[in-house]
């Protein structure tokens, strides 16, 4: 007899564009992965060959498929995941794109407040249609369910809001550094548009000079906030740590 899903818990594929060391979408892919109970987790990357972060936090947690480089036994192994999965959970754009294909429940993670999307009113129809047609749509915060909302207009898609999760025990605790002596501020981020270091950095021209200021990530924007530290004369408080893996 056919083993229900109730019984043996759901079968969840992802779909993601890659895994890349950076990005919170891909972290919470790989988290997820690893709180199943029903693991190796399949996850197919279709974008770009840096898929990385599997190897670097994955561990056989995740049955990584890759469709780039393209080839036939990657997408008949990506088609037979897909058929045998009970829920697809669908991250990023434009992955969400290909929900409504898939003929299978869908979940689409909304990750960001904004995106350039956004910017273009005769995307609206096709986004509004595009989410009518998932399933179910989680947004990660209260704040991003809310520009969601605003963006489609007043009939929402069928929308929950769940808070990302952190697993907490990749962080130990340490000391704290008493305020009176150096005190240290850390953003660990993509550097895009959207994650805004700029106003960050140009905090720092306005608070003590006692304050240092860690930005772990790296991204398009790198060059041009390197130069508004030079123009600022803040080399010496803001420092550039590229890609942190040991957060």
């Amino acid at each position: 007899m056919r083993e229900s899903s109730a019984s043996r818990g759901a079968r969840v594929v992802h779909i993601i564009n890659a895994l890349p060391p950076i990005g919170g979408a891909e972290r919470l892919v790989v988290d997820l992965a690893k709180c199943s109970q029903d693991r190796p987790v399949p996850v197919i990357t279709w974008q770009s060959t840096d898929n990385s972060l599997v190897e670097l936090e994955g561990g056989d947690s995740v049955d990584l498929i890759p469709l780039r480089p393209f080839t036939f036994h990657a997408l008949l192994r990506a088609r037979r995941a897909i058929a045998q999965a009970d829920v697809v959970h669908v991250h990023l754009f434009p992955t969400q794109y290909f929900a409504p294909l898939l003929c299978k429940p869908t979940v689409f993670t909304e990750h960001n407040t904004w995106n350039r999307r956004r910017r273009y009113p005769w995307l609206k129809p096709v986004e509004r249609l595009c989410y009518r047609m998932i399933t179910k749509t989680v947004a990660i915060s209260d704040e991003t369910a809310a520009a969601l909302v605003a963006w489609l207009g007043p009939e929402p898609p069928r929308l929950e809001i769940i808070p990302n999760g952190v697993r907490l025990e990749r962080f130990p605790l340490v000391e704290r550094t008493p305020p009176t002596e150096r005190f240290t501020i850390g953003m660990a981020a993509r550097m895009t548009e959207a994650k805004d270091h700029a106003t960050l950095i140009a905090a720092m021209e306005r608070i003590p000079d006692r304050c240092t200021l860690l930005l772990a990530g790296d991204g398009p924007l790198r060059p041009d906030l390197e130069r508004q530290v030079a123009k600022l004369g803040l080399e010496e408080r803001v420092r550039f740590l590229g890609v942190v893996h040991d957060m």
